[in-house]
């Protein structure tokens, strides 16, 4: 009998700027096959979000020890104000935080990650989230409420749903 000497997989993210298209595409559709997602987050869907929508998006890579991506998101930050008084900085998950753009409704949303590592790679993508990117709020339309308490407790937040 021999001993187990393989090492745990460590996970890593990173962030920058969408510049190529055609780059998150492939890279998209590459992990989607080592995933368990829904329609909403499939290519077929991102990608025609991406297409038609020009926003600022930010996209957040989660790699692993051998730096093979296994988690993917995209972001999009924008200053909202509340109550006419406060400012915040929302961070939006693959939604542009425009009611008007947003009425095509993402639904089942969440990180498309490997599904070998799923919880592993969902922290490492939202600790990089929490401490990594600057914002006051984290919105996440269209998640199941499961996900979003997943995603609030591995974030420290209290959760509350917003409805517009």
């Amino acid at each position: 009998m021999t001993a187990n000497t393989s090492q745990p997989l460590e996970f890593s993210a990173k962030h920058y700027l969408l510049k190529d298209r055609v780059a998150l595409a492939r890279q998209w559709q590459q992990l989607e096959q080592d995933a368990e997602a829904s329609f909403f987050l499939s290519w077929q869907w991102i990608g025609t979000w991406v297409a038609v929508y020009p926003l600022d998006l930010i996209v957040l890579e989660v790699l692993n020890s051998e730096q093979r991506l296994v988690g993917l998101a995209l972001l999009h930050q924008r200053d909202i104000k509340r109550h006419s008084l406060i400012s915040s900085k929302a961070l939006y998950l693959q939604q542009s935080g425009l009611a008007s753009l947003d009425q095509i409704w993402i639904e089942y949303n969440g990180l498309l990650v490997n599904r070998q590592y799923q919880q592993q790679i969902t922290a490492t993508a939202l600790a990089y989230i929490a401490h990594e990117l600057k914002w006051d709020e984290f919105m996440l339309g269209g998640i199941n409420r499961d996900t979003a308490e997943v995603y609030a407790s591995q974030l420290a937040l209290n959760s509350h749903q917003l409805w517009q």
